[in-house]
């Protein structure tokens, strides 16, 4: 209802006077676009302006629209990259520190500069604590993307696809992946669709040093493994498919080993990635020097294996679950739960309902360290050496572990008494003895606890 078109009560004056003075906003010019915020890897610089012209006034409407914009700056990428294993869609943009080897996250502060990398596989980057679209050239808005070959914007024919498909018995050796592969895509199925079927991944550097489940530890969660040039997400092991996926080219070669130490289920790992191809420039200069053409293939690939030389086809997009990072757990100790997004997506990256249910991963899971408990010192003695007193003894909260903590990180519901009443007697006189005094403490467990 229009302030204009009603007017009443001891008001009447005043009212009109307001309505014939209103004054809607209107916005100011935009500011010049400030520093930007990173200075590789793609930033983002912002630009303001502010409804002030004129300011709404009266009883004025505000101004409409967008109050704040943006542009890509800073292009060139960065040498390192950081980690993302474990956090939740909606914290991506979160600056979050995660305990070695633990569950548990601390939020140290609500966003991260603008610019950053929502996740290492991902393109879009984070603007004033959102997740923004971002094409491979680093450009807000732009829809240009990785193909296979991890080309910004290419078509796919500039690698060869490379696959196996590894059914041995044993803790043996499966494949080398060059350097320069890039969208690796591993996967060892369980034996029947079972979890933990003694069968693990494996996986060494260029070094020969492991990177994965080496000398016979499993890691049982999900990380991200830093490697030159990529980052390998790995699924852990409480999944009925472990996984072992990276789409930008690696930079070192990397062995591929299966640890099987049961000794009914036998591994099955299946295996791709794609290789640039030859260059025909390089082609007709081994012709021209009488040198045969290298052998182009993985030379550790076995007859049972699987080679594809040509170029993959499109025609039909293959379909798999994309599993997102675990959210915090529900408890900060004790039994909780943590949740996951597991959705079905197509070889584009798109939505989709054709995956395998049965081997869809598990969106739930149990999680959790046990909760610091009380320790209780002795008694001291009675604050009184006759009639009624106090005593007093040591509480401390420990860990696990046995490492002591802060009081307040332990239950206080469940303090153990810390206070209480005491009463002291005379004994009788010891030959050859001092009194003797002989405490009876009485009240043990009664109140007066602190």
């Amino acid at each position: 209802l229009n302030c204009c078109s009603w007017v009443a009560g001891m008001g009447l004056l005043l009212t009109a006077l307001l309505c014939e003075n209103r004054v809607d906003g209107n916005w100011g010019k935009w500011s010049p676009y400030g520093q930007c915020s990173r200075t590789c890897g793609g930033g983002v610089q912002l630009a303001k302006r502010e409804c002030n012209n004129p300011v709404p006034a009266n009883g004025g409407k505000y101004c409409e629209g967008i109050r704040v914009k943006y542009r890509s700056c800073s292009l060139d990428p960065c040498s390192d990259s950081g980690k993302y294993s474990g956090v939740s869609p909606r914290d991506k943009c979160k600056l979050i520190c995660r305990a070695n080897g633990t569950g548990y996250f601390y939020v140290l502060a609500p966003k991260v500069v603008d610019g950053t990398p929502c996740a290492p596989d991902s393109t879009s980057v984070c603007v004033q604590g959102k997740c923004i679209k971002a094409g491979c050239d680093g450009k807000l808005g732009s829809k240009k993307k990785f193909d296979k070959c991890s080309v910004c914007g290419g078509d796919n024919k500039s690698c060869k696809k490379v696959s196996g498909l590894f059914t041995k018995h044993g803790y043996n050796f499966v494949v080398v992946i060059p350097a320069g592969a890039s969208s690796i895509d591993i996967r060892q199925r369980g034996y029947k669709g079972l979890i933990n079927d003694d069968n693990y991944l494996a996986l060494k550097n260029g070094q020969g040093k492991y990177l994965l489940n080496g000398h016979f530890i499993v890691s049982a969660v999900e990380r991200d493994l830093i490697v030159k040039g990529s980052v390998l997400r790995y699924s852990g092991t409480g999944t009925a498919v472990e996984s072992l996926q990276s789409f930008k080219p690696i930079q070192e070669p990397l062995t591929l080993e299966v640890l099987s130490v049961g000794k009914m289920t036998p591994p099955r790992v299946r295996y791709s990635f794609y290789l640039p191809k030859e260059r025909k420039d390089d082609k007709s200069s081994y012709k021209s020097d009488g040198k045969s053409l290298p052998d182009l293939t993985n030379s550790v690939l076995s007859l049972s294996n699987h080679l594809d030389m040509g170029r993959p086809s499109y025609k039909r997009p293959s379909y798999k679950w994309a599993a997102g990072g675990w959210e915090a757990c529900s408890v900060t100790c004790g039994n909780g739960l943590q949740k996951r997004s597991v959705d079905c997506r197509d070889s584009y990256g798109h939505l989709a309902s054709e995956c395998d249910a049965t081997q869809r991963p598990v969106d739930v899971r149990i999680c959790g360290d046990p909760c610091p408990t009380w320790e209780a010192g002795p008694w001291s003695s009675c604050s009184k050496t006759c009639g009624r007193g106090f005593k007093r003894r040591m509480l401390k909260c420990t860990a696990q572990a046995g490492q002591l903590l802060p009081r307040d990180r332990c239950n206080l519901r469940k303090k153990p008494q810390e206070l209480d009443f005491c009463t002291l007697r005379h004994g009788v006189s010891l030959a050859g003895d001092p009194w003797l005094k002989v405490e009876q403490q009485l009240g043990e467990g009664r109140g007066g606890a602190i």
